[in-house]
């Protein structure tokens, strides 16, 4: 929701109550209802939990290891002023894999630049795992405007019949194309045989789905597989079977002082299992 960066946030948080933040009591809503509006009148304690989720950020010029440790330390209570966690080293690590089950992730690395050249270090890592973002998320998501772009060259074109198609991944693999013809069958005088189909491969494509298991069935367990990978890299790097996102963070700073090299890890997806660990269930 603040919609920047982790050090643009430590600078308002200064401003506001000085630098000495590692034993102070944050309300963040307070701090972003200044540029966001719509949370005037809000404070912490109307909020169950408050969860922060950004990027490492080792180009950003204000990067320093008692700024990420404060950082850290200050934001370390979901109940109070919330929970940081920590991209490495960025967002685009939840798709830095070769696949799920990836075997070579647990000790997957991104070499640190050397200092003064991290200004295109961030756009050479996007571009990097472009293609392999794209394969995780069409394996693990519907692209629904390759449903429209079927559905327009059919002269469907009521939003209500795509509404229902994509309605249709809560249904078992097994019946959907028979599903699919009925609702076509009520916005076209004249329905191709193989259009239901089509549309059925699409609704699936790229995916191991199982015949008797429902779209929906599938995505959750593809997010758990990816969030499980995250969380056992996190815990063989820690050394522990519990994710502590302090532990992990003075594992990576060792990590790129002594080699240069960041852990790719997302603990953003991580707060899937902190938050409601039945959502992955």
């Amino acid at each position: 929701m603040y919609e920047t960066n982790i050090y643009r946030l430590l600078h308002a948080l200064k401003a506001e109550y000085g630098d000495d933040l590692s034993e102070m009591d944050v309300d963040l809503p307070v701090i972003l209802s200044k540029d966001h509006p719509d949370l005037i009148g809000f404070r912490k304690d109307s909020f169950v939990n408050i969860i922060l989720i950004f990027d490492f950020e080792l180009q950003d010029p204000d990067f320093s290891q008692e700024n990420i440790r404060l950082l850290q330390v200050v934001f370390s209570d979901v109940t109070d002023n919330g929970q940081l966690y920590l991209n490495y080293p960025m967002y685009e690590s939840c798709y830095d894999c070769n696949g799920l089950n990836d075997p070579d992730f647990r000790e997957s690395v991104v070499r640190v630049p050397a200092a003064g050249k991290t200004e295109t270090w961030s756009g050479e890592y996007k571009s990097r795992v472009k293609e392999k973002k794209n394969t995780i998320r069409n394996t693990l998501f519907l692209t629904v405007d390759q449903v429209d772009k079927i559905l327009q060259k059919a002269n469907v074109h009521e939003a209500s019949c795509r509404k229902e198609l994509c309605a249709l991944k809560k249904s078992p693999r097994g019946e959907v194309h028979l599903l699919i013809a009925e609702i076509l069958n009520r916005y076209m005088d004249d329905l191709p045989e193989s259009l239901p189909w089509q549309l059925a491969s699409m609704l699936f494509q790229k995916c191991d789905i199982q015949p008797d298991e429902s779209y929906n069935e599938f995505h959750r367990r593809g997010l758990k597989t990816l969030a499980g990978m995250h969380l056992q890299k996190a815990c063989w790097l820690q050394k522990d079977s519990f994710f502590n996102p302090m532990q992990l963070l003075e594992v990576q700073l060792t990590a790129k002082d002594t080699e240069q090299k960041l852990y790719i890890i997302n603990t953003g997806i991580l707060f899937l299992a902190d938050y409601n660990p039945n959502l992955l269930a």
